[in-house]
C-alpha cells in the first residue's frame, strides 16, 4: 500500500534523496529488520523506515562523478559496459 508515502510526499516540502537501505560494503537489506540491523547507532526515533516488504531485487548502481573520472562504487542492476555506452 502506497497510500501513506504519496501522502508524506504531497506534504513534504523538503528534498528526499533515497538508495539502497545499506552502509557501504553491506549486502542491500531485503527487509525492514534488516535495515534496523545497519543502523544501531540510530534511535527509534531518528529513523523513519516505510516498511514496504520483503525485496528480492538487485541493489542500485551507484556511481560517483568527480571532475573528468567517472567511478563505479557499486555495481547493480546496471552493467558496467551498459553505463560507459550511456555516457
Amino acid at each position: 500500500d502506497k497510500k501513506f508515502v504519496n501522502k508524506l510526499l504531497e506534504n513534504f516540502a523538503g528534498i528526499i534523496a533515497v538508495s539502497s537501505a545499506n552502509k557501504s560494503n553491506f549486502e542491500a537489506a531485503k527487509n525492514c529488520s534488516e535495515v534496523v540491523s545497519y543502523f544501531t547507532e540510530y534511535s527509534s526515533k531518528e529513523l523513519l523506515i516505510i516498511d514496504g516488504g520483503s525485496t528480492t531485487s538487485q541493489a542500485s548502481t551507484v556511481i560517483k562523478f568527480e571532475e573528468e573520472e567517472v567511478k563505479i562504487l557499486r555495481l547493480g542492476a546496471i552493467t558496467k559496459e551498459k553505463i560507459f555506452e550511456l555516457l
